[in-house]
């Protein structure tokens, strides 16, 4: 699962349908905290080149462990939830950190 989005680097360049994906993670029984980073597109993740600059990077939330949806699921739902997040488009694939 990812994102797709328009960004704006900290550099201030707009990239339309830039490719989010939690890279990094960690959390306890409580909270779940991850790095979402962009990337040009999704080849561009898959190659490893490094991710844009964007600075909004770092989150934590409280997940559900009742909840069907698994931790990645939740996390990309909880940023939809944000007001920097509120116009991405899931990508569903298959893409392993």
């Amino acid at each position: 699962m990812a994102l797709t989005m328009t960004i704006t680097t900290t550099d201030g360049i707009t990239i339309s349908n830039a490719y989010g994906k939690i890279t990094n993670f960690n959390g306890d029984k409580h909270q779940f905290s991850f790095t979402i980073n962009f990337y040009i597109s999704k080849e561009a993740a898959e190659e490893g080149i490094a991710p844009l600059r964007t600075g909004n990077n770092s989150h934590s939330f409280s997940y559900d462990l009742i909840d069907s949806r698994n931790l990645y699921e939740q996390a990309y739902d909880y940023l939809k939830t944000l007001d920097f997040f509120k116009n991405a488009i899931d990508v569903m694939d298959n893409y392993v950190i």
